[in-house]
């Protein structure tokens, strides 16, 4: 095995649990600080992402690194099939197509692009990034560790 896999291996709950709060605590400070009220879909993938900050930091305290990874694909699934149908959703608000399956708040609707980082990041895209590596880093794990039984 490589220094990579080991490491892959022996600490990817923490590498989901660094993930996680970034994200947690990125979309706290938009919200909080920079005052960008959350759009629908962003409740939703908040609503997702949050659990997943606190079960890996549970995981680690009570040292469960099986049951802790399988809710929190689950949750990361879900997180990122919302985010980019959000960020998908937003590219299209952006050409003047306006055509949601899920109706949001007028006031505040979902496809307005609140921050663009060069062009193309918005806050949906750094969600479904965060989900999507998390979802990754899972597989990661499990493949690591069926290959050693």
């Amino acid at each position: 095995m490589t220094k990579l896999t080991i490491f892959l291996k022996n600490n990817v709950l923490y590498i989901v649990l660094v993930i996680s709060w970034v994200a947690t605590l990125g979309s706290l400070v938009f919200s909080e600080i920079v005052k960008l009220p959350p759009c629908d879909l962003c409740w939703y993938q908040r609503a997702l992402m949050y659990p997943i900050a606190i079960i890996t930091l549970v995981a680690h305290f009570i040292k469960d690194t099986r049951a802790s990874k399988y809710y929190i694909f689950v949750l990361s699934l879900i997180g990122a099939l919302i985010a980019l149908y959000h960020y998908i959703y937003q590219l299209q608000y952006m050409q003047g197509i306006n055509n949601p399956l899920i109706p949001c708040d007028p006031n505040n609707p979902c496809g307005e692009a609140q921050v663009i980082f060069l062009g193309f990041i918005t806050i949906p895209l750094m969600s479904f990034v965060a989900f999507a590596t998390i979802i990754v880093l899972l597989l990661i794990s499990r493949h690591l560790n069926r290959k050693k039984s």
